[in-house]
Protein backbone atom coordinates (compact mmCIF):
# COMPACT_ATOMS: atom_id res chain seq x y z
CA UNK A 1 0.00 0.00 0.00
CA UNK A 2 2.77 2.46 0.90
CA UNK A 3 4.35 1.92 -2.52
CA UNK A 4 1.18 3.13 -4.30
CA UNK A 5 0.84 6.21 -2.09
CA UNK A 6 4.49 7.12 -2.52
CA UNK A 7 4.34 6.53 -6.27
CA UNK A 8 1.36 8.87 -6.53
CA UNK A 9 3.22 11.56 -4.57
CA UNK A 10 6.29 11.14 -6.79
CA UNK A 11 4.11 11.48 -9.88
CA UNK A 12 2.77 14.75 -8.48
CA UNK A 13 6.33 15.92 -7.84
CA UNK A 14 7.41 14.92 -11.37
CA UNK A 15 4.54 16.95 -12.81
CA UNK A 16 5.42 19.99 -10.67
CA UNK A 17 9.09 19.80 -11.67
CA UNK A 18 8.15 19.56 -15.35
CA UNK A 19 5.92 22.62 -14.93
CA UNK A 20 8.80 24.50 -13.26
CA UNK A 21 11.06 23.76 -16.23
CA UNK A 22 8.37 24.85 -18.66
CA UNK A 23 7.67 28.05 -16.75
CA UNK A 24 11.35 29.02 -16.60
CA UNK A 25 11.76 28.44 -20.36
CA UNK A 26 8.60 30.45 -21.04
CA UNK A 27 9.67 33.32 -18.81
CA UNK A 28 13.01 33.76 -20.58
CA UNK A 29 11.12 35.24 -23.54
CA UNK A 30 8.95 37.67 -21.53
CA UNK A 31 9.42 41.40 -21.30
CA UNK A 32 9.62 43.07 -17.88
CA UNK A 33 5.87 43.78 -17.53
CA UNK A 34 4.95 40.22 -18.54
CA UNK A 35 7.57 38.82 -16.18
CA UNK A 36 6.17 40.87 -13.29
CA UNK A 37 2.67 39.56 -14.05
CA UNK A 38 4.04 36.00 -14.10
CA UNK A 39 5.76 36.60 -10.75
CA UNK A 40 2.51 37.92 -9.28
CA UNK A 41 0.55 34.93 -10.61
CA UNK A 42 3.13 32.46 -9.31
CA UNK A 43 3.13 34.18 -5.92
CA UNK A 44 -0.66 33.81 -5.75
CA UNK A 45 -0.39 30.12 -6.70
CA UNK A 46 2.30 29.62 -4.06
CA UNK A 47 0.20 31.26 -1.36
CA UNK A 48 -2.82 29.14 -2.32
CA UNK A 49 -0.77 25.92 -2.23
CA UNK A 50 0.66 26.96 1.13
CA UNK A 51 -2.84 27.55 2.47
CA UNK A 52 -3.99 24.14 1.18
CA UNK A 53 -1.04 22.41 2.85
CA UNK A 54 -1.68 24.20 6.14
CA UNK A 55 -5.36 23.25 5.95
CA UNK A 56 -4.47 19.61 5.30
CA UNK A 57 -2.11 19.63 8.27
CA UNK A 58 -4.78 21.16 10.50
CA UNK A 59 -7.51 18.75 9.34
CA UNK A 60 -5.55 15.68 10.36
CA UNK A 61 -6.16 14.17 13.77
CA UNK A 62 -2.80 12.42 13.97
CA UNK A 63 -0.41 13.58 16.70
CA UNK A 64 2.39 13.19 14.16
CA UNK A 65 0.72 15.71 11.88
CA UNK A 66 0.56 18.21 14.76
CA UNK A 67 4.33 17.91 15.13
CA UNK A 68 4.80 18.31 11.37
CA UNK A 69 2.51 21.33 11.33
CA UNK A 70 4.54 23.00 14.07
CA UNK A 71 7.78 22.29 12.20
CA UNK A 72 6.29 23.63 8.97
CA UNK A 73 5.28 26.86 10.74
CA UNK A 74 8.82 27.21 12.11
CA UNK A 75 10.26 26.66 8.64
CA UNK A 76 7.96 29.30 7.13
CA UNK A 77 8.97 31.75 9.84
CA UNK A 78 12.65 31.09 9.15
CA UNK A 79 12.16 31.57 5.40
CA UNK A 80 10.36 34.89 5.97
CA UNK A 81 13.06 36.09 8.35
CA UNK A 82 15.80 35.09 5.93
CA UNK A 83 14.03 36.78 3.02
CA UNK A 84 13.72 39.99 5.05
CA UNK A 85 17.43 39.92 5.93
CA UNK A 86 18.37 39.43 2.29
CA UNK A 87 16.04 42.28 1.28
CA UNK A 88 17.81 44.52 3.80
CA UNK A 89 21.19 43.61 2.30
CA UNK A 90 19.83 44.30 -1.18
CA UNK A 91 18.64 47.78 -0.08
CA UNK A 92 22.25 48.75 0.49
CA UNK A 93 23.52 47.09 -2.69
CA UNK A 94 25.41 49.43 -4.95
CA UNK A 95 23.73 48.43 -8.20
CA UNK A 96 21.18 46.20 -9.89
CA UNK A 97 23.82 43.63 -10.81
CA UNK A 98 24.54 42.98 -7.12
CA UNK A 99 20.81 42.58 -6.42
CA UNK A 100 20.40 40.20 -9.37
CA UNK A 101 23.44 38.22 -8.24
CA UNK A 102 22.03 38.03 -4.70
CA UNK A 103 18.67 36.77 -5.98
CA UNK A 104 20.37 34.21 -8.23
CA UNK A 105 22.43 32.92 -5.29
CA UNK A 106 19.24 32.64 -3.23
CA UNK A 107 17.54 30.74 -6.05
CA UNK A 108 20.50 28.35 -6.42
CA UNK A 109 20.50 27.49 -2.72
CA UNK A 110 16.72 27.20 -2.61
CA UNK A 111 17.02 24.55 -5.33
CA UNK A 112 19.84 22.85 -3.41
CA UNK A 113 17.64 22.80 -0.30
CA UNK A 114 14.75 21.40 -2.35
CA UNK A 115 17.00 18.61 -3.62
CA UNK A 116 18.12 17.84 -0.08
CA UNK A 117 14.47 17.75 1.03
CA UNK A 118 13.65 15.39 -1.86
CA UNK A 119 16.49 13.06 -0.88
CA UNK A 120 15.31 13.16 2.73
CA UNK A 121 11.79 12.31 1.53
CA UNK A 122 13.20 9.34 -0.40
CA UNK A 123 14.98 8.05 2.69
CA UNK A 124 11.83 8.41 4.81
CA UNK A 125 9.81 6.72 2.05
CA UNK A 126 12.10 3.70 2.02
CA UNK A 127 12.00 3.55 5.80
CA UNK A 128 8.18 3.62 5.66
CA UNK A 129 8.23 0.73 3.21
CA UNK A 130 10.67 -1.21 5.41
CA UNK A 131 8.51 -0.57 8.50
CA UNK A 132 5.73 -2.65 6.93
CA UNK A 133 7.77 -5.79 7.43
CA UNK A 134 6.87 -7.52 10.72
CA UNK A 135 10.47 -8.01 11.80
CA UNK A 136 11.17 -4.27 11.53
CA UNK A 137 11.88 -2.73 14.93
CA UNK A 138 10.24 0.69 15.20
CA UNK A 139 12.52 3.29 16.74
CA UNK A 140 10.45 6.32 15.83
CA UNK A 141 13.56 8.05 14.51
CA UNK A 142 14.61 8.47 10.91
CA UNK A 143 18.13 7.22 10.21
CA UNK A 144 18.89 10.49 8.43
CA UNK A 145 18.34 12.37 11.70
CA UNK A 146 20.84 10.32 13.71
Amino acid sequence: MSHEILSAKLSQLDHKIAMLHLRIRKCKALDQAELLREINQLNNEYLEAEKQLQNALQQSHSPITAILSHSYENMLSTVKETTAKIADINKTASNHENIAESKLLLAEYALDFAMQAAEHALLISLEAMAAQYPEEIETGESSCMK
